[in-house]
């Protein structure tokens, strides 16, 4: 994607916001494809005119009024907005536990269901020798969970040759950000050493070729449509429910939204005092589903696929499979 595309692309997102501050965001989010804000602002400047004219109003950069303060440190927590129709949502790949045969069928399923969007939807590599809990030494490293991403990632494209990729960071993604904040604090803010950047230039050296996917970080929802997407880790204070993880979900959303996290299968309907249906999902896993560290559980394989129609109404079919056959 060119500087251009991005750059309408961050316009379209944020209509009412400053070049300046548009910059910024821009360079935040690609700092791999901008040398630096300024660059990025640059880019807004030339996809919304110079002069100025645009269907959209400008916050001016000149502040008047009784404040000398700069402006406030804000975590930009705006939601990512697919944009595609037909989507299909991988959630727990935990790379490299994975679930070959799981995995494979998933990715058939939705080639048969003309997907032209696809997310992976949190914790697609397991971060296993950076996690907080006891480790195994002999286990594979960061960089070789690295490594087979890259290659993973490179099956999705190929396989899925015009489908748009959106990569949403997990609870076990965010092992890297812990490790360095823990155990090498100096070089935290280089943009180099945070995981989507690392992922891009591991990819670039393997395949020799740029990474041309959106990743999705600091636990933004994804909208498709009028459904929000999660990975599941989002509230700070969990989502335990009695009754499944469906109904955890909607019980701290407050709204229709579909996730993964806990590994397993589930649905929960209920309604607003004005009639309105609100669905909320959980999507099972594609990994091993007798890990050492909990054996017993009540983990499930599955995945999801959601059509978003014109109106951002949708249908969501939530799979299974069980004993290698798609449910």
């Amino acid at each position: 994607m060119s500087k251009a595309e991005r750059a309408r692309e961050i316009v379209a997102e944020f209509p009412h916001t400053s070049k300046k501050e548009l910059g910024k965001i821009l360079y935040s989010r690609f700092p791999l494809e901008f040398n630096d804000a300024e660059d990025a602002r640059s880019s807004v400047r030339k996809v919304t005119g110079m002069d100025g004219t645009s269907n959209r109003h400008t916050v001016t950069d000149k502040y008047k009024g009784p404040l000398s303060i700069p402006q406030g440190q804000m975590n930009d927590f705006s939601h990512y907005k697919v944009k595609g129709f037909r989507v299909g949502i991988l959630c727990d790949i935990h790379i490299p536990y994975h679930d070959f045969n799981a995995l494979d069928i998933a990715m058939k399923e939705l080639k048969r269901q003309k997907i032209d969007t696809l997310i992976l939807n949190g914790d697609i590599i397991d971060c296993y020798q950076i996690s907080d809990f006891d480790r195994v030494p002999s286990k594979d490293g960061i960089q070789k969970e690295i490594e087979m991403l890259c290659h993973f990632l490179d099956d999705c494209q190929k396989f899925f040759p015009k489908v748009k990729i959106i990569y949403k960071l997990g609870n076990h993604c965010e092992r890297w950000e812990r490790t360095i904040l823990r155990k090498a604090p100096a070089i935290w803010g280089f943009e180099c050493f945070e995981l989507p950047n690392l992922i891009k230039i591991e990819f670039q050296r393997l395949m020799n070729r740029p990474l041309d996917i959106d990743f999705v970080n600091k636990k933004r929802i994804i909208d498709v449509g009028k459904l929000g997407v999660a990975h599941g880790h989002e509230w700070r204070e969990g989502t335990f429910s009695p009754v499944n993880p469906a109904r955890g979900y909607y019980m701290r959303a407050k709204t229709s939204i579909i996730a993964g996290d806990k590994h397993q299968t589930s649905e929960h309907i209920t309604k607003d005092m004005n009639g309105k249906i609100i669905g909320a999902w959980s999507i099972g896993c594609l990994c091993d589903l007798n890990p050492e560290y909990m054996p017993l559980n009540n983990h499930n394989l599955g995945f999801a696929f959601t059509h978003r129609f014109l109106d951002d109404s949708f249908e969501v079919k939530n799979y299974k499979i069980i004993d290698g056959k798609l449910v």
